[in-house]
């Protein structure tokens, strides 16, 4: 899933206007289109793998949401907003929904987030511009019209809201792969970043501020953190190029790791055995890698580091992600192509640009 770094998002935010409607779906299956077929309207803006280990889902800039087969040959389903908008995807833990949502700004009332099952038909529409999957049948909603109540945990199923909060939640909330905690990055109400237990959303532990005369939201780039990602026994946060781990049980500090360079994105496999780091490039220019692959059993040296593909400023790539049985990682690198590489040796196993050819695109009964 893509993280924002924080001044990124509050810029989005002041700018972005965006209305989200419900569009349409299409099963399809189509081959990779030659780069002839390519423009520069469509570019990827996020990409995961899906729970069953068979197929990759991406969204675009044009309102596109793609279910690929893993190879990224094939075009499972399309599915097409009404409106050529971007949308953030999370995956449920429930092998069956896709989330879609916009966090770019959570205060445009006209905003929602969707639920799609894998065959591209929309399942559930929220209110709320941001959403998390809480659980195989729950999802946390945030921001748009609900303004009384900001923050809504809704079944799935039923359509109907369990439970109201009376705060915002902050910026990219994250939930541990047991469904046990919630990570808040720079919490809106109280900034600061903290744990809370599911799925009671007690506030279990305030993570310490890096420099304690400062809050979070006095100084969300100097003093917050990047980006954070769960293991199934730590939760990992990233300050310019250190990574902080805490151990969960305990809720103390276990390690601090160095790296190369300013982590923007983070993550670990499923097993906690694999981590990644996605660097940005405000302070490098990475022109030997922009990914690294970790094992963490040993932070000395990474695994392998992915090339690097960057063509812009700022973060050499926008999502990373490992399959879930943990063979193959995939990469959304700054050049608009996403790419699957192999764990075990590091070599690329496949590609592919964000354009769909039209023409060859046959529709599925």
């Amino acid at each position: 899933m893509t993280t924002l770094k924080p001044y990124v998002y509050f810029i989005l935010q002041a700018l972005l206007v965006v209305n989200f409607v419900q569009g349409s779906g299409e099963r399809i299956v189509q081959t990779q289109p030659s780069d002839e077929v390519c423009t520069a309207e469509e570019q990827f803006v996020d990409a995961a793998f899906t729970n069953d280990n068979a197929h990759i889902v991406a969204s675009t800039t044009t309102g596109h949401v793609y279910l690929f087969d893993r190879e990224l040959e094939q075009v499972r389903f399309r599915y097409t907003y009404a409106h050529p908008y971007a949308l953030s995807i999370e995956v449920s833990p429930a092998h069956d929904f896709i989330v879609l949502y916009d966090r770019s700004d959570i205060t445009n009332a006209a905003t929602s987030t969707l639920v799609l099952n894998m065959a591209g038909e929309v399942v559930q529409q929220f209110a709320g511009s941001t959403g998390v999957s809480l659980s195989d049948r729950l999802v946390l909603t945030y921001g748009g019209a609900d303004s009384n109540s900001p923050s809504r945990i809704w079944n799935i199923e039923t359509g109907e809201t369990e439970t109201s909060l009376e705060e915002y939640f902050g910026h990219s909330p994250l939930v541990s792969p047991d469904q046990k905690w919630l990570l808040e990055l720079h919490n809106i109400t109280a900034g600061r970043t903290e744990l809370r237990s599911l799925p009671n959303f007690e506030r279990a532990f305030v993570f310490p501020p890096l420099d304690p005369e400062l809050s979070e939201i006095e100084s969300p780039t100097t003093n917050g953190y990047n980006a954070g990602a769960f293991s199934p026994e730590y939760v990992g946060l990233a300050h310019e190029s250190a990574i902080y781990l805490w151990r969960l049980d305990a809720l103390e500090l276990h390690n601090v790791i160095s790296v190369r360079s300013e982590v923007a994105l983070l993550r670990f496999s499923r097993s906690g055995d694999y981590m990644l780091t996605a660097y940005s490039s405000v302070n490098d220019a990475l022109t030997d890698g922009s990914v690294e692959l970790w094992s963490t059993e040993d932070f000395t040296e990474p695994l392998h580091t992915f090339p690097s593909y960057q063509v812009g400023c700022c973060v050499a790539a926008d999502a990373i992600d490992f399959a879930p049985d943990e063979t193959s990682l995939l990469i959304l690198h700054d050049d608009n192509v996403l790419r699957t590489w192999d764990v075990a040796t590091g070599q690329r196993l496949a590609e592919r640009r964000a354009c769909v050819d039209e023409t060859n695109a046959n529709t599925v009964p």
